[in-house]
């Protein structure tokens, strides 16, 4: 009788050591209100997880772009005009269906319920442990880095607001999101040093910035995302187009390797559904194996 004719794979053929390897997903605008909201109450706070709960979940950092401040007992305003926005707080429940591990807040609505609903809101996260960046009580801790280690992969995340309104900006003294151009130097100069600190193996900045409805990124876009993954950014991620905008691998091995540029990843749980692109996301899935970005 004839032998089989390929001998089984037997374990240690792997050229992977999978304690090392990170797969961080990250995604775009986040705002539970208005329609979204009242969705939530007439089918569960769950509710806008339910198809993609399961494959985010699955990921080791889950990021969510939460654009809005968690406010107890916030009302749903389905009204067409309303640009004054709030989660409730059972509507955590969508964001731990999908395995929420960290949450930007370089969203523009932030303040929207004032400087006592910011610091309500990130109460909120910290009394649930729940890791923040982009905002705080002040602009310092709003412009902090966050730092997240996952199988030796030492990651750093930084994220500020490039766009108005002035009273999302956080102060010296008031709560809100890091203003971009206020501190764009200090920044830049932080992205740097984090670059070439031998503890943190990836920098990953995500700017909140001009609202658009376009796939092409604008030409300001292009030239401040560049200029981050110049300072040694190895991801920057636009989190405010409302559509899905072009990516870019971007910089060169003189530059410390290549990275990638993700210049809007368009609406996550939001309630835009007028129009098709409005209602296409894109969710950036990021491989990380050995402190170096495999794949995106």
């Amino acid at each position: 009788e004839l032998g089989p004719l390929v001998e089984p794979l037997t374990s240690g053929w792997e050229n992977r050591d999978t304690s090392r390897l990170t797969t961080l997903v990250m995604t775009g605008v986040t705002a539970m209100c208005r329609l979204t909201a009242a969705r939530m109450e007439a089918n569960g706070t769950a509710y806008p997880a339910r198809v993609v709960g399961a494959e985010l979940s699955a990921a080791d950092i889950t990021h969510v772009s939460n654009e809005v401040p968690f406010v107890k007992g916030c009302r749903v305003d389905t009204s067409e005009n309303n640009l004054t926005f709030c989660s409730d707080y059972d509507y955590w429940d969508a964001l731990a269906a999908i395995g929420t591990d960290i949450v930007g807040l370089s969203g523009n609505h932030v303040n929207d319920f004032g400087y006592d609903g910011a610091r309500e809101s990130i109460t909120f996260y910290r009394d649930r442990g729940i890791p923040i960046y982009g905002s705080g009580l002040n602009e310092t801790e709003a412009c902090a880095p966050l730092f997240y280690e996952h199988n030796g992969n030492r990651l750093a995340f930084i994220a500020a607001l490039a766009y108005e309104p002035s009273y999302a900006w956080a102060t010296e003294s008031l709560p809100g999101a890091c203003y971009y151009y206020q501190n764009k130097e200090a920044l830049l100069e932080k992205v740097a040093e984090l670059d070439a600190d031998p503890e943190v193996d990836m920098v990953l900045v995500e700017l909140q910035y001009e609202e658009t409805y376009v796939p092409e990124p604008m030409v300001n876009q292009v030239i401040e995302f560049r200029e981050l993954r110049a300072a040694g950014a190895d991801v920057v991620t636009g989190v405010q187009s409302h559509v899905p905008q072009a990516w870019e691998p971007y910089g060169s091995e003189d530059e410390g390797g290549q990275g990638i540029i993700v210049y809007g990843l368009c609406n996550f749980f939001f309630d835009q559904m007028w129009s098709w692109e409005t209602r296409t996301g894109l969710i950036a899935r990021h491989t990380i194996y050995e402190g170096r970005l495999l794949s995106s």
